[in-house]
């Protein structure tokens, strides 16, 4: 009864849809919310994609998008599908990445942003083999936010406040930043930098694609000395290159805590300045929604988890020890 349940269930999402093809179209479209930006991600043709959208919105009976000019707009309909078709899209993913990882009980598939791999996990993975001698870790570069199962993955990274819908989380520590620069940049200036010598040096911006984060004008917002307009004189797509800039002395960069503690504890970089934003987010180890971790995936969890209490721990102990001024921000 059950089987005969399931090919009825098939059947019948076969009938209702224009072609399985369409969902796929469909969802990229409403995903990017642009018609060229899907033909660029499925690698067709933007005829291709209105086709496609077109013929399911005449099967459905009813329209999926407001087109606006250029600009599209999912119609309250387009909503109700969108959300199921990203949930089983998102299921789908999650089978795909269990079997994947079933041939290798020892490998853990982490993707993470290129800052977040050469300066969170590369300096601990020494420390993470003496807890799992055994794993096989593989580390895939991404440049946005995902959910790991849509690269057959396990875990990454996520900043916010631990609610998604399609995924897992577990808190490792809040968020944090601060100023960073080379040891020599301020060498002639005694004791901390002031917010006025900081607006006057060379700031370097992060302005990645994908992934927001707050900026300078943020932080001296914050610090309650908004910085006004201002002319970027160089800016990042990726924050492990600003990174190298801001070694190289040729800048001052905003830094997380977590992410630069490596930089900060060889020396490579220092805090010039005192003040600091503590905002309301957090950074969180996340994973697919529902998905049976293997026995190393759960070590490998747990390690993570006890590496984000240290860091948390060490900071406050930090901040209770030399009065730094951190200021909550919402």
């Amino acid at each position: 009864m059950a089987n005969l349940s399931r090919v009825r269930m098939s059947d019948s999402l076969r009938r209702q849809i224009s072609s399985p093809v369409a969902l796929f179209v469909f969802e990229a479209t409403a995903r990017l919310g642009s018609f060229h930006a899907a033909a660029l991600e499925m690698n067709v043709t933007q005829p291709s994609v209105s086709y496609q959208i077109k013929n399911l919105e005449k099967h459905l009976g009813t329209r999926l998008f407001d087109r606006k000019g250029r600009n599209i707009e999912l119609t309250d309909d387009g909503e109700i599908l969108f959300k199921s078709v990203e949930r089983g899209f998102g299921n789908i993913q999650t089978g795909l990445a269990e079997i994947a990882h079933k041939a290798n009980g020892n490998l853990v598939t982490f993707c993470a942003s290129s800052s977040a791999a050469a300066h969170f996990l590369l300096p601990r993975y020494l420390e993470l083999r003496a807890s799992a001698p055994d794993i096989d870790l593989s580390l895939k570069i991404m440049s946005r936010d995902i959910n790991p199962a849509a690269e057959n993955g396990d875990f990454s990274i996520r900043l916010g406040h631990g609610h998604w819908e399609d995924l897992d989380a577990w808190r490792l520590f809040d968020e944090v930043y601060f100023p960073l620069c080379a040891p020599r940049y301020f060498e002639s200036v005694e004791g901390p930098v002031t917010l006025t010598q900081l607006k006057s040096s060379n700031l370097l911006y992060l302005k990645e694609r994908f992934r927001p984060r707050e900026d300078w004008r943020d932080y001296f917002e914050k610090a309650g000395s908004p910085i006004g307009s201002t002319h970027e004189r160089i800016t990042f797509s990726d924050q492990q290159a600003l990174l190298a800039a801001a070694i190289e002395g040729q800048g001052i960069g905003l830094g997380w805590l977590g992410m630069t503690d490596h930089l900060l504890d060889t020396g490579a970089l220092i805090k010039p300045a005192t003040y600091e934003v503590h905002t309301d987010r957090s950074f969180y180890l996340v994973a697919p929604a529902g998905m049976r971790l293997t026995g190393m995936a759960k070590r490998f969890r747990d390690w993570m988890i006890e590496e984000g209490r240290k860091i948390q721990e060490r900071w406050e102990a930090q901040n209770a020890t030399n009065g730094i001024f951190s200021a909550k921000a919402s």
